[in-house]
């Protein structure tokens, strides 16, 4: 059975290394990037004025990839209650395996790293995210299967999770 695996996160939270380590452990995955279909259509990872174009080929490659029996890793911020639950429902139509992978680094840590970055997000935008995110978290009525939540600190301590 095919898996979907969501990633959860703010910007400079660890998603993308963690979901990126993920996919190389999984032979039979597939990586699919928002940010990296976003930075393919307009050169920026940041330029969200083709949003639609990029959710829209980010749903067809997760629909490729499950229907050819391929698990898929999607790396999103996913900050958003109705973004994750319409994912969570594209999902359900090819696995009912849909796995939640919530990135939990303090905000100041996520801003630390992203400010490190050569596209940084600006620090309102991460201000926003988390408001909203702290509003309606990750739940099981999201539809998931199961929402693992990573501790990312204890990740660089090399306690990562099996």
């Amino acid at each position: 059975m095919t898996t979907a695996i969501l990633g959860i996160g703010l910007p400079g939270s660890g998603k993308t290394t963690y979901l990126k380590s993920i996919a190389m452990k999984r032979p039979n995955s597939v990586y699919i990037s928002a940010d990296e279909i976003r930075e393919q259509i307009t050169g920026n990872p940041l330029d969200q004025t083709e949003n639609s174009l990029v959710w829209e080929l980010l749903y067809d490659a997760v629909a490729l990839a499950l229907s050819q029996g391929k698990d898929v890793i999607v790396d999103s911020t996913n900050y958003r209650q109705s973004d994750r639950r319409k994912l969570v429902s594209h999902c359900a139509k090819f696995t009912p395996k849909i796995i939640g992978i919530v990135m939990n680094a303090h905000i100041y840590e996520c801003k630390r790293r992203n400010a490190l970055r050569e596209n940084a997000v600006p620090e309102y935008v991460i201000d926003r995210m988390f408001n909203e995110f702290l509003k309606n978290p990750p739940s099981d009525q999201d539809g998931f299967e199961l929402i693992i939540d990573i501790n990312i600190e204890l990740i660089f301590k090399g306690k990562e999770p099996q």
